[in-house]
């Protein structure tokens, strides 16, 4: 649907005079207000995604993993986060051109001039400038991760669904969409792009923070050390059987298991075993079991009974 929307004031932009008619500007103002508060919503969003990521660095069930995709998350910021100030110095560059300053423009007059964008686009070659980044930027995203690759490739939209960006056609790039247009319009045609760059970016690192998503079957319960032998009383020749584990005989906390001074491998039931024979001496008898494990926040927690 947002596409269909861009599609209407993009033509609104290519077949109007130079210099609009108070009501297009008026279309123009409210369609670049809405593309603003949309890319903050989306901005504020991707925020909260990375903040996630990384919370699940504190749980040992998904850090490993978390790592892993935190490390392409970093990646798909940096890579948004050029293209987003390279837009932001364009904006800028307008303003100054159309007398505002760094600041909103003073009237809705400084808006409706062509001069400042022919300027910025072309004479100083900005829209060349940003017609490459734009491809370089779609080209780095795919290369991040074979399974990002697959899944968005057919999908990524830097600009719109019929124009094709070609880091060799940056002249048609710029007359196509910024030849005699004036500075409103050219501010919604830098919000429409900031605006995908943002929506890419929230798909991607959402698929990432997806990625380290750990389902649990049953009740999670807290971590604590769990002890057991097969018996209390033993004759000569019988054989002492101890079983230790953490929680629900969990591999999550990545336990590490001590008995009689031993370290016990853990078995594929996640807990560890510890045989002995009864050496047949009269008398109480301990077996001193040691086991460490890390706690849900990240703490490392050693145990003994």
């Amino acid at each position: 649907m947002r596409y269909y929307l861009f599609a209407i004031i993009l033509s609104t932009l290519l077949f109007s005079c130079n210099r609009l008619e108070e009501k297009d500007m008026a279309i123009l103002s409210a369609a670049n207000e809405s593309l603003e508060i949309s890319n903050k919503i989306i901005e504020n969003n991707s925020a909260d995604i990375y903040n996630s990521l990384q919370s699940n660095l504190s749980d040992p069930s998904k850090r490993t993993n978390t790592l892993k995709w935190q490390s392409y998350a970093e990646q798909i910021k940096g890579f948004t986060d050029s293209v987003i100030d390279n837009i932001n110095s364009i904006r800028k560059k307008l303003l100054i051109e159309s007398g505002g300053g760094f600041g909103r423009l003073p009237n809705a007059t400084s808006y409706n001039k062509t001069q400042p964008v022919s300027k910025v686009f072309f004479i100083e070659k900005n829209g060349d400038a940003l017609n490459k980044q734009l491809a370089n930027h779609k080209q780095n995203l795919l290369l991040i991760n074979e399974e990002l690759t697959k899944q968005f490739e057919k999908t990524i939209i830097i600009y719109t669904k019929d124009y094709q960006l070609n880091r060799n056609t940056s002249n048609n790039f710029t007359t196509t969409y910024f030849k005699n247009i004036n500075t409103l319009s050219a501010f919604v045609l830098l919000n429409k792009i900031e605006n995908n760059i943002r929506k890419i970016e929230n798909d991607f690192v959402k698929y990432c923070y997806d990625k380290t998503i750990v389902i649990h079957c049953g009740i999670r319960g807290k971590f604590s050390t769990l002890v057991a032998q097969n018996s209390t009383v033993f004759k000569k020749g019988e054989s002492i059987e101890i079983t230790a584990g953490v929680g629900s005989f969990s591999i999550e906390a990545q336990p590490k298991i001590i008995i009689a001074n031993k370290n016990v491998e853990i078995n594929e039931g996640n807990v560890g075993i510890y045989k002995s024979k009864v050496d047949g001496v009269l008398g109480k008898h301990t077996i001193p079991v040691i086991i460490e494990f890390i706690q849900p926040n990240g703490i490392k927690l050693k145990k003994s009974t």
